[in-house]
């Protein structure tokens, strides 16, 4: 079984897709996205179709992913397969669109209970704002 990946600070997902790439010696993942949380609607909005892609990968949908992404086939017709649809669905769930801080913290605290699915080996990644771009100040 993978290990579960709580991605925090996500951007579009670029950690979490080097972590998700990585397979074990039968090719089966090592890790899996369990739940990426990003503030910046734009950038979820890559995390939930990188979700989607990773649920599409290996089968035969995935045609429709490369078709939505060279504009052969408009949003609301990639949304319209069955297999996409499904993958949005589970996507929903992995990628958040949340502000640490100002988000209810139970809330979080249950999605991220619910994306490790009670196992207690896990990863915390994430890449927090530098000084230069945080709100905070210096």
């Amino acid at each position: 079984m993978p290990v579960p990946i709580i991605d925090l600070f996500a951007g579009p997902g670029g950690l979490g897709e080097g972590f998700a790439s990585l397979k074990d010696h039968k090719l089966q993942p090592f890790f899996e996205i369990g739940l990426s949380i990003e503030k910046d609607a734009v950038a979820h909005r890559t995390l939930t179709l990188r979700a989607v892609f990773r649920r599409l990968h290996g089968t035969n949908d995935v045609k429709h992913y490369y078709r939505y992404i060279r504009g052969e086939i408009d949003e609301a017709s990639f949304r319209g397969v069955p297999a996409v649809a499904s993958a949005f669905e589970h996507a929903t769930t992995e990628a958040r669109c949340l502000e640490l801080g100002k988000s209810d913290e139970a809330s979080i605290d249950r999605e991220i209970r619910a994306a490790l699915k009670g196992q207690e080996t896990w990863v915390l990644i994430g890449g927090p704002p530098c000084q230069a771009y945080s709100l905070a100040g210096r």
